[in-house]
This record gives structure tokens, C-alpha cells and sequence, in this order.
């Protein structure tokens, strides 16, 4: 039943859609070198989780550990992304974006890009403000730009990626474009929980949440000419081209707001809200396009430790975890620029877990104006479920995205 509801609502969805033109931004004042855009991103999306427990286990639906045995599914809206950028001078361009889309009891808002920016050093070009931190790759690629409705562990900041950071960032090319680099630097928060590492913009902080400082950096090749962008599929067919990057990241707690661990002994007072000491990881990615196909591959060291050096949970082994990451996601366009076809393998191992945490994903994308217009659907395998031996998910995802 639940799946006929879904099919009736995207036929409903992908109808008004194929009638709507494709997306453009909105120039709203142009002038003497003066100019204001607005524009947005809205994604309706559609999930139904169906537990698969080991014979005589509790399910588990949510990384925080809540216990069912039912399916469950919603509609929402996954970003509603409104903003607005423009320029006054010369070389300079500022932004904010909002999300209405993640609002959740009283936080009806949040601020995502929030920045000025300067391009006045010829390849290279300065942020300032709260920007994407550089580690990840797939964290780079924008959401409105990926294969698979959701992003996977090693673009994911609910698993030890740095989000945006509130700071500055520099980028950067030399060697005619063959070689890219950036590295940012500024504050980012952790938010406390036994089976995730979840980094945060400090721009939207919560009360209990750990405070710190990030530091990231990456450099990317591009041997075959031009660099490909952090955005999938190949959508325009072009040549064979290949990109290789290296990352990593250090984060460390300031010591502020350690709200769960006891400030005279340093034992954690809640078993479900680990305060994070400090982090670092490292990745290794490739990416290719070409022909319409395409593919994304990362590999991610991320460790972990916690301030109570005792702390056994979740992630966590005697106040420490390491994060061991693996992800692979392809695609090929089997009709024109339009109908693409998707795979994708990934595998997370922590020291606590009873086994590997893996999800196995298949999925279709129609593209009816590129990323800017498109419908897509996403098959997840879920096994061994937050490091629990046996604890299996399948999960369906819909979703559609308009953005102009």
C-alpha cells in the first residue's frame, strides 16, 4: 500500500513538473556593475524505512538508538532553500542562503552559505564568513547535484565530515587548471551522540553542543585536462577526464561546553551524548566522467576521542574510535541527457561496532533540465545497521528538486 501511495503521488509530482519550464536565477537589479540575484532550492522527498531485525532482536530505526518494530514513512520537505547573493564592487560578491526545510520544534530556520567572497587574485578566490569546509569531496558536491537522493558516510556530517565552518577559506588553481587546492579555517561545533560523530556550523548552535576549531585542506589533480567539478553524472557526454584528491581535517574541543561530562572527575554524564575532544581525518577520492558515465570513489581515515578517556558506546571503545570509510557510487545515462541508471556501494567500521556498518543503493534519475529539474528514486540495503550484527533496513527514497 505504502508503495502504491508513493507511485501515485511522484506520477502526480512528475506531471505538474514536465509542464513547469527549466529553472533560471533571477536577476532582480543590474546596474553599473551592481547586481542582485535571488533564487532557491526546493526538494520534496519521500522515505519509507522497513526494519529487517535479527530473529529475536530489537529494531533499530534511528542513529540515536530509538527502538521499533514498525515501518515508517513521511513526506516532507527535505531543503526549501531560499537566497540571495549580489555584488557592489568590483571582485566582490556576497551570499546567504536560509533552509526551512530542516526546521524542527522551535529552530524554524537555518542558515546555510552565509558570506562575502574576493576574486581579485587572479585563480584564486577568498570566503569569508560560513562556508563548506574543504575535507570531503562528496561533501563539496552540492545536494542539488548528487546521484543518490542522500548522501553517503564520507559526505555525510552526521559521520565525521566537517560542515560549513564560520571563518575564512581560500581557493585556488595553478598549472592551467590541472591542479586545484583549497584550505579553510574556523569555528565548528560537535554535537554530542554515542553513534555519530555530527560536526556543525556554529551559525545554527544548540545549547549542548561541544565548540571548537577546524582546520581542512585538499588538493585535487585533473591529469586529462579540464578538472571535473564537484557535481555528478556526465550530463553533457563529454570526453574521458579523471580527478584524484587528497584531504584531511584536525578538530579540537575548546574546553567551553563539555555539557555531558562531568567537570571535577571528567566522566560522561549521559551515556547517549559523548563530549568530543578532538578529531582528524584523511581521504583519498577519484572521480570520473565520460561518454555519460560516471563515477566517485573516497576512502576516509576519520579518528575520534572522546574527553572521558573511558567512555564505551556506540562508536566508541575506551574513549576512542577510528572511522573506517569506503564509498563507491556510479552512474550511466541510458536515454539521451534524460533517464540515468545508479549504483552505489559504502561500508563505515568503528572500534565498537560488532560488525561493519554497509549500505548497498540502486536508483534512477530523470533529468528533465539537468540537476536543475529532476526526479529520482533510491533503493537502500541497509546491513548491520550502526555496527549492530544483524540489524537490517530496507529503505526507499523519492524525491523532486527544482532549483532556479
Amino acid at each position: 500500500m505504502i508503495k502504491q501511495h508513493l507511485l501515485q503521488g511522484f506520477c502526480v509530482v512528475v506531471l505538474a513538473l514536465a509542464f513547469i519550464g527549466p529553472a533560471q536565477a533571477v536577476t532582480v537589479y543590474e546596474k553599473d556593475g551592481k547586481r542582485v540575484d535571488v533564487g532557491a532550492r526546493i526538494q520534496v522527498e519521500y522515505l519509507h524505512v522497513s526494519p529487517d531485525c535479527a530473529p529475536g532482536a530489537p529494531c533499530f530505526i534511528e542513529d540515536d538508538g530509538t527502538l521499533s518494530i514498525f515501518d515508517t514513512d513521511e513526506w516532507f520537505f527535505r531543503r526549501l532553500r531560499p537566497y540571495i547573493s549580489g555584488t557592489l564592487f568590483k571582485d566582490w560578491m556576497g551570499k546567504v542562503e536560509f533552509d526551512f526545510g530542516e526546521a524542527e520544534d522551535s529552530n524554524e530556520v537555518q542558515i546555510k552559505d552565509a558570506y562575502f567572497s574576493y576574486s581579485g587574485f587572479g585563480k584564486n578566490l577568498l570566503y569569508i564568513g560560513n562556508a563548506k569546509s574543504v575535507f570531503a569531496r562528496e561533501f563539496l558536491t552540492s545536494s542539488a547535484e548528487l546521484q543518490l537522493v542522500e548522501r553517503g558516510f564520507t559526505g555525510d556530517h552526521n559521520d565525521g565530515v566537517p560542515d560549513r565552518a564560520l571563518g575564512v577559506r581560500w581557493d585556488g588553481k595553478m598549472l592551467e587548471g590541472k591542479l586545484s587546492y583549497a584550505a579553510n579555517v574556523g569555528a565548528q561545533h560537535h554535537d554530542p551522540a554515542v553513534n555519530r560523530m555530527d560536526f556543525d556550523s556554529p551559525v545554527n548552535n544548540a545549547a549542548d553542543w561541544n565548540e571548537g576549531l577546524v582546520f581542512a585542506a585538499r588538493v585535487d589533480v585533473h591529469p586529462l585536462g579540464s578538472p571535473i567539478p564537484f557535481s555528478q553524472a556526465d550530463l553533457d557526454r563529454g570526453p574521458s577526464r579523471i580527478s584524484a584528491g587528497v584531504g584531511g581535517f584536525y578538530w579540537s574541543n575548546d574546553g567551553d561546553n563539555n555539557t555531558y561530562t562531568d567537570a571535577v572527575t571528567g566522566v560522561a554524564l549521559d551515556p547517549e551524548r559523548p563530549d568530543l575532544d578532538q578529531a582528524e581525518g584523511v581521504e583519498v577520492s577519484a572521480a570520473y566522467r565520460g561518454h555519460g558515465g560516471s563515477v566517485d570513489a573516497a576512502w576516509q581515515i576519520v579518528n575520534g576521542d572522546t574527553v572521558d578517556p573511558t567512555f564505551t558506546g556506540g562508536l566508541y571503545l575506551n574513549g576512542s574510535t577510528q572511522l573506517d570509510k569506503l564509498s563507491v557510487v556510479g552512474g550511466y545515462l541510458v536515454w539521451k541527457d534524460a533517464i540515468e541508471v545508479v549504483a552505489g556501494w559504502e561500508s563505515q567500521d568503528a572500534d565498537n561496532y560488532e560488525d561493519k556498518f554497509e549500505r548497498t543503493s540502486l536508483g534512477v534519475n530523470w533529468y528533465l533540465h539537468g540537476h536543475k529539474l529532476k526526479v529520482q528514486a533510491t533503493y537502500r540495503k541497509v546491513d548491520n545497521f550502526i555496527g549492530l550484527a544483524g540489524q537490517k533496513q530496507d529503505v526507499w527514497f523519492g524525491s523532486t528538486q527544482y532549483v532556479f
